[in-house]
């Protein structure tokens, strides 16, 4: 099935007043098939790439969202989803304003969470930061914030939040970052270490979250290892370049590996 990557029209006008009631509607995904859906959200170009070759096999509909501001409007407002929650409401005779309404909307949203809610989310943890927009609140800047537009922040952890908020069974946060290079992929080596001994597996909102750190490449289909000329071995062991698999690496992210990371308690490859 084709990428959906066009950025989604955000909530409606009354759904922006308040974040507590935004947290009741626990928004959801409008569904439009049986198959399951896994949203990446990563802005860079390279490791969007990766995730359409990864997961080409992975049986999920793949979305994928280039930074923070089309992954807030996704989880809050996939595929239109507030206009179908106006229009149940409507035939109820329910309207913006009219007493009941509120109480309504969170029933209905409520009600379907679990049917048309993403099954996996898998996120970078360090994107830049979005200007302000008129057309939306994703990013209510002043004029003390738009010193931070541009630069890379740690949006994977609030990203977390929603993604659980919305109903996502499985969330991954996954960077390349290298604990050299960056204090926030150094603070999350703890949880590698633990990770070892069954630990680095939490739940939020009954959501199940990982955070792990990924090498930045993967064995890409349709080349051939340059160490042991697509066979896997060298000499009489594994090839050890390629891991005996007989293709070459290639720059971004394996997201197909952290996805069976993220749904079993096996480590992904380094």
């Amino acid at each position: 099935m084709e990428n959906q990557e066009s950025e989604r029209e955000g909530p409606p006008e009354w759904s922006k007043r308040s974040t507590v009631a935004a947290g009741n509607f626990a928004l959801v995904i409008q569904k439009e098939s049986t198959m399951k859906k896994i949203l990446v959200i990563d802005d860079s170009a390279i490791h969007q790439a990766s995730a359409r070759e990864t997961l080409k096999d992975s049986g999920y509909e793949l979305t994928i969202a280039s930074g923070y501001r089309e992954a807030y409007k996704l989880l809050l407002n996939p595929d239109g989803f507030w206009k179908h929650v106006e229009t149940e409401l409507g035939t109820r005779g329910l309207k913006w304003g009219v007493k009941g309404y509120q109480e309504a909307a969170r029933e209905v949203a409520a009600r379907l969470r679990s049917e048309y809610a993403y099954d996996v989310v898998l996120c970078d943890l360090l994107m830049p930061c979005p200007p302000h927009s008129h057309d939306d609140s994703v990013m209510p800047l002043g004029p003390d914030g738009e010193k931070f537009v541009g630069q890379e922040m740690p949006f994977g952890f609030p990203l977390v939040f929603l993604a659980a908020m919305s109903g996502a069974r499985h969330v991954g946060v996954v960077t390349d970052a290298s604990h050299h290079n960056h204090p926030f992929s150094a603070v999350l080596d703890p949880v590698e270490w633990y990770r070892s001994n069954g630990a680095g597996k939490f739940t939020i909102n009954g959501t199940v979250v990982k955070f792990f750190q990924d090498g930045g490449r993967y064995l890409a289909d349709g080349t051939v290892c340059p160490q042991c000329k697509g066979t896997g071995k060298d000499s009489d062991h594994e090839c050890y370049t390629c891991g005996g698999a007989g293709k070459d690496w290639k720059e971004g992210k394996d997201w197909g590996n952290s996805l069976q990371y993220l749904l079993s308690d096996t480590p992904p490859r380094p």
